[in-house]
């Protein structure tokens, strides 16, 4: 059972004392303990007035930072897929591996992969083209152009690892 609000324990104690005022003093003691109730949970719940600041506080406005690096679950929930299905699409291509010495995936990475698979320039197209993706497969262990050639059994780019 809930407990009463101060409220219903003050509807309480002036029904108690109409009691007592109408049938007599008998019931006092139930008056008096109605009342050591409501001053100690009064005592228990301060009243709004004296907790609260002078001036009401403003609101702050939630920082939003889209983490660089993903968990696979963030990738995956990032591209509409499972987790299974997330590595199954690492698997045969179409998506970036995580980054070298990492269970971490780049955003960016997945986006221009996601941009490659469906035709689109990515939304920097101008900052990263082929060359430079090529640099940057190179540089994090991942085999360049001809390692993402089709295969005419996937669809997508194929990536691959550089094999150690």
């Amino acid at each position: 059972m809930p407990e009463p609000t101060i409220a219903e324990i003050e509807r309480e104690v002036v029904h108690m004392a109409y009691v007592v005022e109408r049938y007599g003093e008998r019931y006092r003691p139930i008056l008096d303990s109605l009342a050591g109730h409501l001053e100690a949970y009064r005592r228990r719940r301060p009243s709004p007035e004296r907790g609260m600041p002078k001036r009401p506080r403003q609101p702050r406005e939630p920082i939003a930072l889209e983490p660089r690096c993903l968990t696979i679950a963030d990738a995956a929930a990032y591209c509409g897929l499972t987790p299974g299905g997330f590595r199954q699409w690492v698997s045969i291509g179409r998506l970036p591996p995580s980054l070298p010495g990492t269970h971490r995936w780049d955003r960016r990475a997945i986006d221009f992969a996601l941009d490659r698979l469906s035709g689109l320039p990515g939304p920097g197209a101008g900052d990263l083209d082929e060359d430079a993706m090529d640099r940057w497969l190179q540089e994090h262990g991942v085999q360049g152009a001809e390692a993402r050639k089709p295969d005419p059994n996937r669809r997508g780019p194929t990536w691959r690892r550089v094999p150690k």
